[in-house]
């Protein structure tokens, strides 16, 4: 009896992540060159073969007598498929001076395991590949060699096989209460918020890798102790693969806007006094996550395509970040900020790319992180999410006009705050006017004061002056008279 049998739902020929397998493969019995062009070969022929897969399209196998969904094909699924590859070309090239076929081989079966998780069919074939997530990217810690690096890989493995234990837990309740169609990657959003416990341990399971408020640790830690290249592919697959799946099963969840709200704002405080620079970037890092974890919640149309756009955008610009501070790990063998200074002089082209991420992560315009983050914010405020600020934002009532009652209100507040201005001025010009008047009237005063004051003296002074005027007239007149 065959344990495993293959179904083709539209011939669909071979996985979208066979390439990137094949050359994880390859590239671990090379060495030297051969393998590091293993990083480049392998992403371009994977992103050329997600490019000729229809819409719709699927595949599956029967493994043990149950079907599972391995591949599934829709647009969502492509355009994660097209960012795993470009981000995993970009990290090959990036990491092409590589000699150890261990880390290029795991690099690359790392990949392929973020796009098996885009393009899984249901969800029997999502936790293979979720759990396939685990044990590869633990290799670019690993791979570093240290002490520290080994804990912090036990560390990382912890949560990420919890992750996976989490899922097929949920998988496992969600089975029991509604059978085979339990395993469909349909929304859960209804069952999350109707108390369902399968779909809550799916949640979680998502949100550890995430990096959900309290279940982040494993980020910081693991990025920060990798190998060089390492961030550049773990910051590029394992929390995008746990947004595209919040997209997929819990659009519109209100829990996540509470979520990301609390991503987008806690860790800054923490990156504001860490020192050492890749583990301020790890809580960058989640700080970007957050907004895509409130995109995914607010769960409109133009709202998950801005979660979307912003995995794609923050991918690259994080992606060349971490490359900047692993090319000053490689060049000083130091990343303690502290420890650092004057870097611009002697690496140049390393700081001007990375003054080009942190103007896209700081949504600069006119950079990538601009535009989708104005997509996920424009959203928000459309949606009413805003009104828990207070005294900003008035709360406006559901319906069709919704926006334009919400425009109208803060029109009117603006008109409010204009008007309040405007009657400040006109007070603060009339109390300078009185004062003005006041002071005028006070030296008026004050001059006839003082003129009162001087009247006698000046009385004296010319009775005097006449006096003595008369004298000397009757003095000459008595001299004239002599002569």
């Amino acid at each position: 009896m065959n344990v495993m049998t293959l179904a083709s739902g539209a011939e669909l020929g071979a996985h979208p992540a066979m390439a990137l397998i094949l050359g994880g493969i390859v590239a671990a019995f090379l060495r030297g060159r051969a393998a590091s062009l293993c990083l480049v070969i392998a992403p371009v022929l994977g992103l050329w073969y997600v490019w000729t897969l229809d819409v719709g399209s699927s595949s599956s196998i029967v493994l043990f007598g149950q079907e599972i969904h391995s591949v599934f094909v829709d647009r969502q699924a492509k355009l994660f498929g097209y960012l795993f590859h470009l981000a995993a070309l970009i990290a090959g090239i990036y990491s092409f001076h590589l000699r150890d076929p261990w880390q290029v081989s795991m690099g690359l079966l790392y990949a392929a395991t973020a796009v098996g998780v885009a393009f899984a069919g249901d969800m029997l074939s999502l936790f293979l590949w979720w759990e396939g997530l685990a044990v590869t990217s633990v290799f670019q810690i690993w791979c570093r060699r240290t002490e520290r690096s080994e804990q912090a890989g036990f560390r990382y493995l912890f949560f990420h096989i919890s992750s996976g234990l989490l899922l097929l837990a949920g998988i496992l309740f969600r089975y029991h209460e509604e059978g085979d169609s339990a395993l469909s990657l349909d929304s859960l959003t209804d069952a999350l918020e109707s108390g369902d416990v399968g779909a809550l341990l799916i949640l979680i399971a998502i949100g550890i890798k995430a990096a959900f408020p309290g279940l982040h640790v494993w980020l910081t830690d693991g990025y920060a102790e990798a190998t060089p290249t390492g961030p550049v592919f773990l910051c590029a697959f394992t929390t995008k693969c746990a947004v595209c799946m919040l997209a997929r099963l819990f659009p519109g969840a209100d829990v996540l806007l509470l979520v990301g709200g609390l991503m987008a704002f806690f860790p800054i405080f923490y990156a504001v006094i860490e020192n050492d620079l890749r583990r301020v970037l790890c809580y960058s890092k989640i700080n970007q996550i957050g907004f895509m974890v409130v995109g995914v919640g607010i769960g409109t149309e133009l709202a998950i395509d801005g979660a979307v756009a912003h995995a794609f955008t923050h991918v690259i610009y994080k992606g060349l970040l971490f490359m900047s501070m692993g090319a000053v790990l490689f060049r000083t063998g130091e990343i303690r900020g502290s420890e650092l200074g004057g870097l611009y002089k002697s690496m140049p082209w390393t700081t001007g790319f990375c003054i080009i991420g942190a103007a896209s992560i700081s949504a600069f315009p006119l950079f990538s992180g601009f535009v989708s983050k104005s997509l996920i914010m424009v959203e928000a405020a459309r949606e009413g999410h805003l009104n828990f600020i207070p005294g900003k934002y008035q709360e406006v009532p559901d319906g069709p006009s919704r926006y334009e009652e919400g425009l109208r209100a803060a029109k009117d507040r603006c008109a409010t705050r204009l008007q309040s201005r405007w009657r400040g001025e006109i007070a603060r010009r009339r109390v300078k006017r009185i004062r003005s008047d006041q002071k005028d009237t006070r030296m008026q005063k004050a001059a006839v004061t003082l003129a009162g004051a001087i009247k006698p003296a000046t009385d004296a002074v010319s009775e005097k002056i006449m006096d003595a005027k008369d004298k000397a007239k009757s003095v000459v007149e008595e001299k004239a008279t002599e002569i």
